[in-house]
């Protein structure tokens, strides 16, 4: 399209279309029209707008579960209901490790001592132990075992 251009110093177009000389007026004009005459010729219109879906099922499970739609979420949660299965992630995530047999065994007995002690006075040594067990294997261990390092340490009172 060629836009004749003319600026009136007014907001709005009507005010600059004003501007326009007979001939612009003209052009601009037939532009238009033959503009839309195209799209109206290729564009399909549906005969019945789209509909929405009649059924919508959301399955939301999980601790802090939550739905968005059309929109951002940016909470953040803690969660203080900590499960006992916790310790048995820990373990499973720990066994398929490139690590030494022997140093995978030592950090699974000490989840197991972590899980056999969790809601007793002796919690707290366990996990300080585990903690320092894993220090000596941090680059082996740590990317494994960093998801769960905040629950353990919620449980130590």
């Amino acid at each position: 399209m060629i836009l004749p251009i003319h600026d009136s110093g007014k907001h709005g177009a009507d005010a600059d279309y004003e501007l326009f000389s007979p001939e612009e007026r003209t052009l601009w004009d037939i532009q238009l029209r033959s503009t839309l005459v195209h799209q109206l010729a290729t564009v399909k219109v549906p005969e019945t707008p789209p509909t929405s879906p009649t059924h919508v099922t959301y399955n939301v499970v999980g601790t802090n579960a939550r739905v968005n739609i059309d929109s951002r979420d940016s909470s953040v949660n803690v969660a203080n209901d900590i499960s006992p299965a916790v310790f048995e992630q820990l373990a499973s995530a720990i066994r398929p490790s490139a690590a030494d047999a022997s140093e995978k065994k030592k950090l699974e007995m000490a989840v197991e001592e972590m899980r056999t002690s969790h809601g007793t006075s002796g919690f707290g040594s366990r996990y300080c132990a585990f903690i320092s067990l894993l220090a000596d294997h941090m680059q082996v261990f740590g990317p494994i075992v960093a998801p769960y390092l905040p629950i353990l340490a919620q449980l130590v009172t």
